[in-house]
């Protein structure tokens, strides 16, 4: 997972707000854009900015029964 991010073309801001997301939802495997928002202690809109970079990069994946806006990572990428 770590080799895709680092691969892909975003800006340094953007890739330390991925891994940062990544390390935070080792612990919370089911987040959205307020648990992304508290782990980066970041607005709403870098929020939602990083988890949608993170669906392009086909790192994670909707959750289906927990609420509307809810991910995971995708079973290939799980620490």
């Amino acid at each position: 997972m770590m080799n895709i991010v680092n691969e892909a073309c975003i800006n340094a801001s953007t890739k330390a707000n991925i891994f940062a997301v990544i390390n935070e939802i080792r612990i919370n495997q089911v987040f959205g854009s307020t648990e992304v928002q508290q782990a980066l202690s970041r607005s709403e809109t870098t929020a939602t900015l990083v988890i949608s970079k993170m669906k392009s990069l086909n790192l994670i994946e909707p959750v289906t029964g927990k609420g509307k806006g809810k991910y995971m990572l995708k079973k290939i990428h799980r620490p």
